[in-house]
């Protein structure tokens, strides 16, 4: 009874400290503060789970006291720190001290650029990684805008990959103004998203293809390419090469089952809808392809089985989920 009784102790203590240097850290934010006020210094017998409470709360200390550059030192010890509890946390609290910094004191975005490309190992494997990488796109794009949209244009036009597509949805999404018909951008990508927005320009995309046979471009060949037309084989040999792992998986399955039906090749579309559907898909792509099925229902009771479909949420953002997207990776079709 008596170790019973010392534990519950010990524990309670434990609990009224951590309250009150909770207290400390939230003392922070009052506007009549000068100077940071940190929580009390722990016992010599303070435990582990002690000392990782104690660093995160100085670390919150600093940043509430708007110290944004020791927050962020102080944080980024704690997300090296392999056995706290806290790293992940911690390492989106580094970035979110630089940027602070940089919006509200005018600080370099030297600082948060350097740090991400030196953290960006661990940055890939955290939970935190699309808020991080959000923070780093709009301080990177705010710096050094051309140079940022560039960069990642030109590597788009060689490879597709996610990382990358993330970055081109932030642009897409936030700064498109910024973006049309700016005359010092590269073109490549700019007319690449003109080809897949026009009617007809199935002429011209082919041209691109001839010069550089990248993904980019099967694309807009695909949703373009007139269902009689001689260059058929060559295509639908090129979309049936595309791996799963890509990032373009999807919207390739898509045009090539769109194909084969205005090729009145049903069982053709059948095969690669029925492939896609096994996939783990978000609402919105499944129901594309349920809908896509539906149109060529052999009876009644399949066009029921394919049009009941699950509404997506619209409060959820279905479009970060998977490998597909409008403009996360590319349109399903530039029709729809």
């Amino acid at each position: 009874m008596k170790k019973i009784e010392e534990t519950q102790r010990n524990q309670s203590d434990t609990l009224l400290q951590w309250v009150k240097s909770q207290q400390q850290v939230f003392n922070n934010c009052k506007c009549e503060k000068t100077e940071v006020i940190l929580p009390d210094p722990l016992p010599i017998t303070a435990t582990s789970e002690q000392k990782y409470d104690h660093a995160y709360q100085v670390a919150s200390s600093f940043f509430y006291a708007m110290d944004y550059e020791q927050s962020a030192r102080q944080f980024e010890a704690i997300a090296n720190d392999q056995n706290s509890p806290y790293k992940d946390i911690a390492l989106y609290l580094i970035f979110r001290s630089l940027f602070r910094d940089i919006v509200y004191k005018d600080a370099s975005p030297k600082a948060l650029i350097e740090t991400y490309e030196r953290l960006k190992p661990i940055i890939e494997q955290s939970t935190y990684k699309d808020d991080i990488n959000g923070s780093y796109n709009h301080i990177k794009f705010k710096d050094t805008p051309i140079k940022f949209a560039n960069e990642i244009t030109d590597k788009l036009s060689n490879e597709l990959t996610e990382p990358l597509l993330h970055e081109l949805r932030y642009l897409a999404l936030t700064q498109h103004h910024f973006l049309e018909g700016n005359e010092k951008l590269n073109n490549e990508f700019w007319e690449w998203r003109r080809l897949l927005k026009s009617k007809n320009s199935y002429k011209e995309a082919l041209e691109h293809w001839k010069k550089a046979k990248g993904i980019l471009w099967l694309i807009v060949i695909l949703e373009k390419l007139p269902h009689d037309s001689k260059d058929v084989p060559e295509f639908i040999k090129a979309a049936e090469a595309i791996p799963e792992t890509s990032p373009a998986y999807l919207t390739i399955c898509y045009q090539l089952a769109k194909l084969h039906l205005l090729r009145n090749d049903k069982d053709s579309a059948t095969k690669i809808i029925d492939k896609v559907l096994k996939l783990p898909l978000n609402l919105s792509t499944k129901n594309r392809f349920l809908d896509l099925k539906a149109s060529f229902a052999k009876g009644f009771s399949e066009f029921l089985e394919d049009i009941l479909q699950e509404p997506v949420d619209e409060d959820k953002d279905e479009y970060d989920q998977n490998h597909f997207s409008t403009f996360l990776s590319v349109p399903l079709s530039s029709k729809n």
